[in-house]
């Protein structure tokens, strides 16, 4: 099968659904094999809540109940930037952030081990990328890549803060193409059994190697 060399869009207006070429082939992104078009463009997460949590859920498992109204109280925060793939006219993946602040859970949360680690000077004014979920079978094709990169592309903050399942995950290789390092493994949210990684990289993004096929 061939297909037109395609490229992702740098400007699609905010909440803008539209077709657009991407630079890698993504024929196979679905059973089938039928052409796919994804496009790149502002979310607006309120309005999509309910179909993130479905992209989240999908990514990970089950989502609370609640997971619409934190998204609400997410897109409060100062800074908040949100973005989303599309198929068509449907959601299939999503990334969003805002800038840190005290009084956040996650950032409560993590800025104390983080401090004892001797590691302030990451968490003095960062940016953290608090939601990247693409639907498992449009994975390897560089939609990850695509989402974090257009996040970050004009945050004016000096570093990006995440949090990752601590494995070797496509997402975390993601992360670690993209310069982010690990601060902090093992950690654990709460009571949570789950390990994580706290991962930072200063900002812009520099970007080192990234296999699609291996990442998000």
């Amino acid at each position: 099968m061939t297909s037109t060399p395609r490229r992702w869009p740098h400007t699609v207006a905010s909440g803008s659904v539209r077709s657009v070429r991407s630079p890698r082939c993504c024929s196979d992104v679905r059973t089938g094999g039928r052409p796919v078009v994804i496009t790149i463009a502002h979310l607006d997460l309120r309005e999509f809540a309910v179909h993130a949590a479905a992209v989240q859920s999908a990514a990970l498992g089950p989502v609370s109940p609640d997971r619409v109204a934190v998204y609400a109280r997410h897109a409060a925060h100062p800074g908040f930037r949100a973005f989303g793939a599309f198929d068509e006219t449907a959601l299939i993946g999503f990334a969003y952030g805002a800038a840190c602040r005290t009084g956040q859970w996650w950032f409560d949360q993590i800025s104390p081990s983080l401090r004892a680690a001797g590691y302030a000077p990451w968490i003095s004014d960062p940016y953290a990328v608090t939601e990247l979920h693409v639907r498992p079978e449009y994975h390897g094709h560089g939609l990850g890549l695509a989402l974090l990169t257009r996040l970050l592309s004009r945050v004016e903050n000096p570093t990006a803060l995440l949090s990752t399942y601590d494995g070797d995950t496509r997402a975390r290789r993601l992360y670690a193409g993209l310069g982010f390092v690990d601060l902090i493994t093992g950690f654990r949210f709460g009571t949570s059994s789950q390990g994580y990684a706290l991962m930072a990289a200063p900002l812009p993004l520099s970007v080192r190697q990234v296999d699609p096929a291996r990442s998000a």
